[in-house]
């Protein structure tokens, strides 16, 4: 039998996966991520304040808005925490440092998994959307090695 305890200031329960979202301005369809339509069950979006999405594409640390947000998220009860933009791969260490439930940050975690199920002969492509963005922090983030 379940146990449930009430959080101070929380206004809903039962949301297993929580959604660290970046400041965006764009419509999001059915089949991303920030559109609820996407999941069959309840998630937790959570907006990051200050971390605008064109700040997260250029390398701005916002490092403390996010572990911040993932330590709010770990108390309103959500079981893993991952979040709304592959670029947030270089926050993947310490935000998952800071709480006790699994982070995901960034689908640049499956990477090494990847390469490793291709051999040393092949090359994976990953398309982004902002190639000068996609620096050694952020790899070193995901476990990709530094090129």
């Amino acid at each position: 039998m379940a146990v449930f305890h009430a959080r101070p200031g929380q206004v809903g329960y039962g949301y297993p996966i929580g959604i660290l979202c970046a400041e965006w301005h764009i419509p999001f369809i059915p089949g991303d991520l920030n559109n609820a339509y996407t999941f069959d069950f309840p998630v937790r979006y959570l907006t990051v304040p200050g971390a605008s999405g064109a700040g997260i594409l250029h390398g701005t640390d916002f490092e403390p808005l996010f572990i911040e947000a993932a330590q709010q998220l770990e108390r309103e009860g959500v079981r893993a925490i991952t979040s709304n933009c592959g670029f947030m791969a270089c926050y993947q260490r310490s935000v998952a440092a800071k709480v006790d439930v699994p982070v995901f940050m960034s689908s640049l975690l499956q990477v090494p998994m990847l390469t490793s199920m291709l051999g040393a002969s092949r090359k994976l492509g990953v398309l982004v959307a902002n190639g000068s963005g996609t620096t050694d922090r952020l790899l070193t983030g995901t476990g990709i090695p530094s090129r």
